[in-house]
């Protein structure tokens, strides 16, 4: 059976009531599965704030309590799951992701699976907080913004993913433009992973640069999706791909 990584973006979880759709939705998947998650909307902002209002900015102190918006975001995720009867088990990402150990803009250099193979044996999702690791000195070192698709791409190269699914609640996929700036904006149904790349390095917001870096270097596939909604969502590198851009709405339901 194939194994797929999902991804939930923060703003999947800017209300509780998310965890439990989330949670829903994954009951229902028949894939094996690992789940990375990121930080509810808004947290890691707040945090960052009050690291830099402390003097605190390129700590690694700092890093460590960044890293708590993951941790909680993942551990609340796996509540809603166990309330349905899901059995699922929550795997440190410092046991999982060993880096360079350079504060806020830290690099995968191992990904460590034991852990997460053994849930999958037992048939158990294994939830991962995403957007930071450990280095050797087990200190907690952050990857940059939107560093938890970073994390969920590594995981899916490490795993032998089929794929990796990067499912955000404010967007149907990538576009050729803002659709929150312009209304004629069109949806790329088909990306190549050079296209995706080098979207992602003008400014697409939706898909973190280094993710995208990564996924070509290993030409691993990708999908960016809503999160709620069915259809729409943009494939990157599967086989054979072509750009296409078609409208499509800007928001997911």
């Amino acid at each position: 059976m194939k194994l797929v990584v999902r991804k939930f973006g923060g703003a999947c979880f800017e209300h509780l009531d998310g965890y439990k759709l989330i949670a829903g939705l994954l009951a229902r998947e028949e894939e094996r599965q690992a789940v990375v998650v990121s930080a509810r909307k808004g947290v890691t902002d707040q945090l960052l704030a009050q690291v830099e209002m402390l003097g605190g900015v390129g700590s690694d102190h700092a890093d460590q309590l960044v890293a708590t918006g993951e941790l909680q975001s993942a551990s609340l995720l796996l509540l809603a799951l166990h309330s349905l009867g899901v059995r699922a088990e929550l795997i440190p990402a410092e046991e999982v992701f060993e880096t360079d150990g350079i504060p806020g803009s830290a690099t995968v250099v191992a990904v460590h699976t034991d852990r997460v193979l053994a849930a999958l044996e037992r048939g158990t999702i294994p939830v991962v907080p995403g957007f930071y690791g450990a280095g050797k000195t087990s200190r907690i070192a952050t990857f940059k913004r939107g560093g938890s698709d970073y994390s969920a791409v590594a995981l899916g190269i490490a795993l032998g993913a089929s794929h990796v699914e990067l499912c955000k609640a404010e967007t149907d996929g990538i576009f050729d433009k803002d659709p929150n700036v312009d209304p004629t904006a069109r949806r790329f149904s088909v990306l190549s992973h050079q296209h995706a790349l080098e979207l992602a390095r003008a400014g697409a917001k939706v898909l973190q640069a280094d993710s995208a870096e990564l996924a070509l270097r290993w030409k691993l596939p990708l999908i960016v999706k809503p999160a709620f909604a069915r259809g729409g969502g943009t494939r990157i590198g599967w086989p054979d791909p072509f750009d296409v851009a078609e409208p499509s709405a800007a928001k997911s339901a």
